[in-house]
């Protein structure tokens, strides 16, 4: 047929199901009309079942098959196994012929399919007309009557295929999945603010469940001139298909794998554009000033297919959460901006922002008709504090922002909403998370079990605080993003985040190593970064910070402060007056050192002249200087030379 697209086994689009339907426009029970398509089944079969690992390739052959052998010329059925595993042991008992096609949410097609293994005159058509309109239904039912024994076999074999169907779904791992935005758990989620000992107030459940639904798969974008074939004409064409789809998900291990989807395929939903110029820009070489990841991506751009065609969408998790080493090893749940902002990106998000009226990082808020500066105001300042810093963000204009930025970049994070730009925080690791009790640098959260996690995913992404006490944040004008994720996406994103694992480590416990640990031991080390979590999941004090007599008791509060810049827990809307013990494991390929990045490398981190106010940051740094000390945590600076190598070495090996 003309115009077909084909697909070669070695081309990966992450397809998990296609309904392929010919001619042009037909309709796929359970999978919608793809109008505009000219795909055939089978056509994205070995691509997925590369991908995936799943046997979605013999389904799609076999329909394809079945579909020729009962003269279906018009017609293409896709399942995943799992669908019609009530089927195919009938079938393959009963006539032994290996029918694995079905899957319709009636019993039509198998019906139908039993008639003609029986040479019963009966016939399948598509109906046209009617509430039921593009559903399939059997024509001369009643001659099936004509033959008891007939009759009787085919009601065996559906009777055969209903048992086997219940026997799996009783086998089903069925997960209690926390209600996300719940104002029972949220009432005592937060940690009070500093200077104010007042918790920050959430939207209600009504406002967070009162936002639109969205559940819609994203795709890569290809650098120019690495796009497979066909891949371009591939997405004008499938339509949008479900992010996630729980009624599938059988065992843990599938919400796992669903969750993998979630984290690399979510986008900043209220950041999609149909702008015709930058998806233009999107496919011009000109338009990269670096090289594509290695398996010929832009990590920060994704395709979004929708019902009024290809958006543009920037990813959510894996913008800030997914590190390449060096190596080109990718490490998910890495801090991405651990090595290098820019690598593998094309940075266009800001451009998108500055249009949408967002300010930066995917804040969910769209400013009003105020001047930039208020924009910043609103997502940063802090008016309880008065240093001065509220009035430098009023003051920023657009033209200078791409300096403030910079500056910030260098600690190795992205300026958030309640955040600071004169404070940073770097992007944490999500690997290990499981284990911590808090979330944030500053332990803003609580962090109690999966539903937490949950919900500081859709906090961030959805439904940031913008009330504190008697102040509020937000202009008159100022509109919050209207759009969610399914709570069930989210849960699948956050057993996949407890699922992730560090990479193999490559360097040695040797000797020098060895020696290192027994430094760490003697210096008192394990006293905070206990083994084997490598932290003792406690707070320790921001430098001048007094905690209130009526702390919250679920605070495991160290009454001793290790010295650190106390700006973000004392001047930002993120300050608690603590900062949380981080763990040690990982700080092999993570970086950036200390909560604001300042000290990139372990050596920085152990070389005493970080202490002078000469000393030149290889990390962040305030705009307008060039050196700085970099106070605290001065453990380990009174080692000699030979030591801080072996302990640097011992803590490589974590």
């Amino acid at each position: 047929m003309s115009g077909e697209v084909r697909v070669g086994p070695g081309d990966r689009f992450g397809l998990e199901q296609i309904g392929c339907a010919f001619p042009v426009g037909s309709h796929v029970p359970g999978h919608g009309s793809r109008e505009g398509s000219a795909c055939r089944v089978g056509d994205f079969a070995e691509a997925e079942a590369e991908r995936e690992g799943r046997c979605v390739a013999q389904n799609q052959r076999a329909g394809a098959e079945a579909a020729e052998s009962l003269g279906w010329v018009g017609w293409g059925l896709v399942t995943e196994c799992g669908s019609q595993v009530g089927i195919v042991p009938a079938f393959q008992t009963l006539f032994g012929r290996p029918w694995r096609i079905v899957y319709t949410k009636n019993l039509t097609l198998p019906v139908f399919l039993v008639a003609h293994q029986l040479n019963l005159p009966t016939a399948i058509k598509r109906r046209r007309n009617g509430p039921s309109a593009g559903s399939l239904i059997i024509e001369n039912w009643k001659s099936l009557m004509t033959v008891p024994i007939r009759a009787i076999l085919v009601f065996w074999v559906l009777f055969g295929c209903w048992r086997v169907s219940a026997a799996d779904d009783s086998k089903r791992w069925t997960p209690e999945i926390p209600r996300v935005w719940d104002d029972a758990a949220l009432a005592a989620w937060a940690t009070p603010v500093a200077g104010l000992n007042a918790r920050p107030t959430h939207i209600s459940a009504k406002e967070y469940y009162s936002l639109v639904v969205e559940n819609v798969r994203t795709y890569p974008v290809y650098f120019p001139g690495r796009e497979p074939e066909g891949y371009w004409e591939m997405l004008q064409h499938i339509g949008p298909t479900p992010l996630i789809e729980p009624n599938k998900l059988k065992s843990e291990a599938d919400w796992i794998e669903a969750g993998r989807r979630v984290f690399d395929e979510a986008d900043h939903l209220h950041l999609r554009t149909s702008d015709p110029e930058i998806i233009a820009a999107v496919r011009r070489r000109e338009t990269y000033k670096y090289d594509p990841a290695p398996d010929g991506t832009v990590t920060d751009l994704r395709w979004v297919p929708t019902k009024n065609g290809v958006m543009l969408g920037f990813p959510n998790c894996r913008n800030c959460h997914q590190q390449y080493l060096k190596d080109g090893t990718l490490i998910p749940g890495g801090p991405t901006f651990a090595e290098s902002l820019s690598r593998f990106r094309a940075r266009l998000i800001g451009r998108v922002q500055l249009a949408k009226h967002v300010p930066d990082g995917g804040m969910p808020f769209f400013m009003g008709a105020e001047p930039f500066g208020m924009w910043a105001y609103r997502a940063f300042a802090v008016p309880w504090v008065t240093d001065g810093s509220n009035d430098r963000l009023k003051a920023i204009t657009e033209a200078d922002y791409p300096a403030v930025q910079a500056a910030f970049f260098r600690s190795g994070g992205i300026p958030r909403w309640n955040g600071s730009l004169f404070y940073p925080a770097k992007v944490p690791d999500l690997i290990g998370i499981r284990e911590r009790k808090y979330i944030d640098h500053t332990a803003t959260h609580l962090h109690r079990g999966i539903g937490d996690l949950m919900r500081y995913a859709a906090m961030v992404s959805f439904a940031e605080t913008a009330d504190f006490g008697p102040y509020h944040m937000l202009g008159t004008d100022t509109r919050r993003a209207q759009a969610r994720l399914p709570d069930e996406a989210l849960y699948a994103l956050a057993l996949y985040i407890y699922s992730l694992k560090a990479p193999p480590n490559p360097n040695p416990f040797d000797q020098k190593a060895q020696a290192g640990q027994r430094i760490f031991a003697r210096e008192g080390c394990v006293g905070c970064h206990t083994p084997p979590l490598y932290t003792n999941n406690k707070l320790t004090l921001a430098r001048g910070f007094t905690p209130p007599k009526d702390k919250p008791a679920t605070l495991e509060v160290l009454p001793v402060s290790v010295g650190t810049d106390p700006g973000l827990a004392l001047a930002t809307r993120k300050g608690t007056g603590y900062y949380k013990v981080p763990s040690l494991k990982g700080v092999w390929y993570r970086g950036h050192y200390l909560h604001d990045g300042s000290a990139p490398s372990l050596e920085e981190m152990f070389d005493p002249d970080r202490l002078n106010e000469t000393h030149v940051p290889g990390g962040w740094r305030p705009l307008g200087t060039k050196s700085r000390a970099i106070k605290g945590h001065e453990f380990g600076l009174n080692l000699k030379s030979n030591e801080r190598e072996q302990l640097i070495a011992f803590l490589r090996t974590l």
